[in-house]
């Protein structure tokens, strides 16, 4: 074990949760308290939650396998760190507090635990061709929906609510399907094989459709997986060099959008990323457990449709906005902890974290090479954003595994 960086990993994530709380009662439970966040401070809870993080910081910090610790910061940015903030300034239920802080351990546990199957190798010369195949089909039903959409102004996070709003109008089940198997799936993978193959064409013509696809819909996810995938592909190739841009990169952000607020009461990036990306998510689970506490959809809204029928009038994003938000608009799109409780209380958030787990296993036996993490990210935000169901399929996360083991299996070993 390398003691410097150990500590240099410890420290870093103490230091995201301190920023993080500074975020939190400084910002976003003061400009937002109209959605729901408070500013109700708990001296017991805090030192609960501090020392609860401290270990979990010493558990990531010791681990020796470098894919599982950049899988438990993930989860540390995006769950831990923002529910145990919450945990301290709002009355929410423990039981969040407690998944949250079980979530690492968990996933590593299941990792360690869990066996994959192997997908059967296809010709190097026809994985090319299967790409374009896709490209060509599932572009059509999306330009056939929403036409040839130019607006320049979405690269500058303008006019994205009014595209969005024009976008719902313009859809239907074979564009939305397709949509968000080219933007999660086809077009990333089509970007990273043609920096592995060293193809100009395929990976200019994936990068054009992932800016199309962002400027007829406005979906910021599709606009920043190209920066994530890019920005990943860079440095040197090991799991140690890309655990370090992921916390680096989080401090970055947290202490750039914290400055920026602070002293120039600039609070866009504070708000666009720290506010949406963590606490967003961290208040919606408040929202769904309370919702969910005494019933439970057993899945009835998705693969269990044709034999249970679903008690709700809406689906549980738009009825969870409905009720907390006032506006069914005000879709309130959640995660795989909020999914699992909504549908089979904790035994359903144990049985997400199961298969998300399985997931991470299924990538990190193909030995992909690391250049190519960005992918895993793009995996864990769609776990991170919808419920299970959704992720796996409408997202693309089984297809997107079954491209990365015909696509990228063995990668790290080709560039040796």
């Amino acid at each position: 074990m390398n003691l410097k960086y150990s500590i240099f990993i410890f420290l870093s994530v103490i230091f995201i949760y301190i920023l993080s709380c500074f975020s939190y009662s400084e910002l976003i439970s003061v400009s937002y308290s109209y959605m729901g966040f408070e500013n109700n401070f708990s001296s017991f809870k805090f030192i609960l939650s501090t020392a609860l993080v401290v270990l979990t910081g010493i558990y990531i910090s010791i681990m020796n396998d470098e894919f599982n610790r950049f899988i438990s910061l993930m989860l540390y940015l995006f769950v831990t760190v923002p529910n145990a903030v919450i945990f301290i300034f709002m009355d929410e239920t423990e039981l969040i507090f407690i998944w949250s802080m079980l979530t690492i351990p968990l996933t590593v546990f299941f990792m360690s635990i869990l066996p994959v199957f192997k997908v059967h190798k296809i010709k190097d010369k026809n994985k090319k061709n299967i790409l374009w195949v896709f490209i060509l089909i599932l572009i059509v039903p999306v330009v056939y929906a929403y036409g040839f959409k130019v607006n320049f102004n979405a690269f500058l996070l303008k006019d994205i609510y009014e595209i969005r709003l024009n976008a719902r109008g313009e859809n239907n089940v074979f564009s939305v399907y397709s949509y968000f198997i080219l933007a999660k799936v086809v077009c990333p993978m089509a970007l990273v094989y043609s920096l592995q193959q060293k193809d100009k064409i395929l990976g200019i013509v994936s990068l054009s459709i992932l800016a199309y696809l962002f400027m007829s819909t406005g979906h910021k996810s599709v606009y920043f997986s190209i920066f994530v995938v890019a920005i990943f592909s860079l440095g040197k190739c090991t799991i140690k060099n890309k655990v370090s841009m992921l916390i680096l990169g989080s401090l970055f952000l947290l202490i750039t959008s914290r400055l920026l607020t602070y002293f120039y009461d600039f609070d866009i990036f504070e708000s666009l990323f720290v506010r949406r990306l963590f606490y967003i998510p961290a208040l919606l689970n408040i929202y769904f457990f309370e919702y969910f506490d005494d019933k439970s959809l057993y899945y009835s809204g998705s693969f269990m449709s044709w034999i249970l029928d679903y008690p709700l009038d809406r689906v549980p994003a738009r009825e969870i906005g409905y009720v907390y938000f006032g506006s069914e608009d005000m879709s309130a799109n959640n995660g795989f902890i909020s999914d699992g409780f909504a549908n089979l209380g904790h035994f359903g958030v144990l049985l997400t974290l199961f298969i998300t787990s399985w997931c991470y296993k299924f990538y990190k036996s193909y030995n992909v090479s690391v250049r190519y993490i960005g992918l895993i990210f793009l995996m864990f935000y769609a776990f991170q954003g919808s419920s299970i169901s959704t992720a796996l399929i409408t997202h693309g996360v089984l297809l997107l595994l079954i491209f990365i083991s015909i696509f990228l299996s063995n990668s790290s070993v080709q560039e040796k």
